[in-house]
């Protein structure tokens, strides 16, 4: 997660060192420590942000408390997540929830991310089809907008409304958004191409998907489109035009 310095106060006028310090070091070891698993690569994250040290300022690997929705905070528990305590005996270091703090002077990403996901969590019958046809997807098209990546990320038990849900399950994929004023032209037509796929795999699979739009700068993401036939129309559809998240301004239908 990038952090906004509106989360921690103003520290724009902090010095910033080119060098890492010696506490930093040992957060991006622990970030090492915690190995590969699900979409987790320590190894690899440490070496990115090593090698992108101009792009941020600080950042630490972290565990946040499952506390279910509605339950009391009571005990040590719901306020400290102590897995990590009980995994380091066995060279486990049990962190989960990375945080950067970007140098402000650089503009790391863009602003606004077009998400398309499968709506619901239960995916384990279909996850490993649609991720590779998602892949297959995003690596044969270009890209008008901006940068595509594909997502599948399974959350914990946070995100479970009250017991017996199941947690969320962010799969599909982001499309990250050009900002106001600097778009090519014809940049919806990435969006369009999302939906017309959208609507092929519905027919492949029978599972409905969601588009959104995610705001890094509020932290507020808005479902914009649900996509529940094969054939997907923008326009017709009566969620919120894109036009009016402020973002670019595109055609409102699919073709």
């Amino acid at each position: 997660m990038a952090l906004g310095y509106s989360d921690l106060g103003n520290m724009s006028d902090l010095p910033h060192s080119p060098a890492h310090t010696s506490a930093q070091e040992i957060y991006l070891k622990l970030l090492q420590a915690g190995g590969s698993w699900n979409n987790f690569d320590g190894q690899r994250i440490s070496a990115d942000l090593r090698a992108h040290k101009h792009l941020w300022r600080a950042a630490i690997i972290t565990r946040q408390p499952r506390v279910l929705n509605g339950t009391p905070v009571t005990e040590l528990r719901h306020r400290v997540d102590l897995i990590v305590l009980r995994d380091l005996p066995g060279d486990h270091v049990s962190l989960d929830h990375l945080f950067v703090l970007p140098e402000p002077r650089q503009h790391v990403m863009p602003r606004h991310t077009v998400y398309a996901y499968v709506d619901g969590a239960d995916l384990e019958d279909v996850a490993e089809t649609l991720e590779e046809r998602i892949k297959g997807f995003v690596a044969g098209r270009h890209w008008v907008a901006g940068r595509a990546s594909v997502v599948n990320q399974r959350h914990g038990e946070e995100t479970c409304a009250q017991p017996g849900d199941l947690p969320r399950w962010e799969l599909g994929l982001n499309l990250q958004l050009p900002d106001p004023g600097t778009e090519s032209p014809d940049w919806f037509t990435d969006v369009e191409a999302v939906a017309q796929f959208l609507g092929t795999l519905h027919r492949e699979c029978g599972r409905d998907f969601i588009i959104g739009i995610a705001d890094a700068e509020t932290g507020i993401s808005d479902d914009l489109f649900d996509v529940s036939t094969d054939a997907p129309d923008l326009g017709k559809n009566p969620a919120t035009p894109l036009g009016n998240s402020g973002v670019p301004e595109g055609p409102p239908s699919v073709s």
